[in-house]
């Protein structure tokens, strides 16, 4: 039996305490804004904090795909705490 892949989403904060992460998955130029209009629209509790708007989250996905070389330029990051292969 395999164990679950564990993947953790990054969540900005105004500490500056980006951690480096694991995975890089490249986001298209059209699915960029698609995904932090989806983001913010699942955080509504989050709206009314200064820092919480689109040019946030393409901010982050700008950065973390100069990170991970993404042809686009965007790309979400995340930290993997368990994976496992098959090998064979």
């Amino acid at each position: 039996m395999q164990r679950p892949r564990i993947l953790e989403c990054e969540i900005p904060k105004d500490v500056g305490d980006l951690a480096n992460q694991n995975v890089f998955v490249p986001v298209s130029d059209k699915l960029a804004p698609q995904k932090a209009a989806f983001i913010l629209g699942m955080f509504e509790t989050q709206m009314k904090k200064h820092r919480f708007d689109e040019r946030l989250f393409l901010g982050l996905m700008r950065v973390r795909g100069v990170e991970g070389r993404s042809p686009s330029g965007y790309t979400e990051a995340l930290k993997c705490r368990r994976r496992s292969l098959a090998i064979g």
